[in-house]
């Protein structure tokens, strides 16, 4: 379904939630993308890149998972946050 930005940055506006234009983790392009969608991508994205580095014989606790997650969304919130504020 095709949408007008107009019709997105109004709903942005109803709903309270930002959107912008710049690059996102595992997104091909930047693209109009809302601020939740590119800080779940971070958060998988930086679980997806502990497994790799870690072997059979290394421990991985289930709430280790989680707080990797949320050490890159945070991040990727900082970095949104610097993006449209223009610093």
């Amino acid at each position: 379904m095709l949408v007008s930005l107009k019709e997105i940055l109004a709903d942005a506006k109803e709903n309270r939630y930002a959107v912008g234009a710049f690059d996102c983790p595992n997104t091909v392009s930047p693209r109009l993308i809302t601020t939740p969608t590119c800080m779940a991508l971070a958060g998988g994205q930086a679980v997806v890149e502990k497994l790799q580095g870690i072997t059979k014989d290394d421990p991985v606790f289930y709430h280790d998972i989680p707080m990797w997650a949320t050490a890159a969304m945070k991040g990727n919130v900082k970095e949104a946050m610097r993006v449209f504020s223009m610093k």
